[in-house]
């Protein structure tokens, strides 16, 4: 869902918006013919995030970043900039973390470093949930979890330390 309530749809080899036809009944509208022809066929899972301006869908099998403005969608790249990475909504911003960069934020249309993100180095951040204003509960793969704040131009990363630590290892987590 984006800001406004519109309601977006990841599946395996296909993302879709849902609009409302003329009695008011959720349409299912597949954006995947809006793509080039070599774009079209994937069969991984789709991360969709509700953006302020639309939303992003992200296909982790082709580590490709679709960012749909409400009247275009435009594909780009990551593979060199954010290998392996998955994104997070965060404050309103799309984030990605890898293990050699630390916290990378999707700005301008290209991935741009945080400041204080590097922090993040050998870490995967799996997943995060809002605690207050600018503030996060993340969890970072094998490590635990951290807290995460945003303080004007940069972004604060401090171990949180649970009676649940010793006992997370592998264990998948979702927020």
């Amino acid at each position: 869902r984006d800001s406004v309530g519109r309601v977006y749809v990841g599946a395996s080899g296909d993302f879709v918006h849902l609009v409302a036809d003329s009695t008011g009944m959720l349409q299912y509208q597949s954006m995947v013919g809006l793509l080039p022809e070599e774009e079209r066929i994937f069969y991984g899972p789709v991360r969709v995030l509700g953006t302020r301006k639309g939303a992003c869908f992200h296909v982790l099998e082709t580590n490709r970043l679709y960012v749909w403005d409400e009247k275009t969608l435009s594909s780009f790249d990551l593979s060199e900039a954010a290998p392996r990475s998955v994104p997070h909504l965060l404050d309103g911003r799309l984030f990605f973390s890898t293990r050699d960069q630390g916290l990378l934020e999707w700005k301008e249309e290209k991935i741009q470093p945080v400041s204080g993100g590097e922090l993040l180095k050998n870490h995967t951040l799996v997943a995060a949930t809002q605690v207050g204003k600018h503030s996060y509960l993340v969890r970072a793969f094998q490590q635990g979890f951290f807290h995460l704040k945003f303080s004007d131009s940069t972004v604060l990363f401090t171990p949180w330390e649970t009676e649940l630590d010793e006992n997370m290892g592998n264990v998948v987590f979702s927020a």
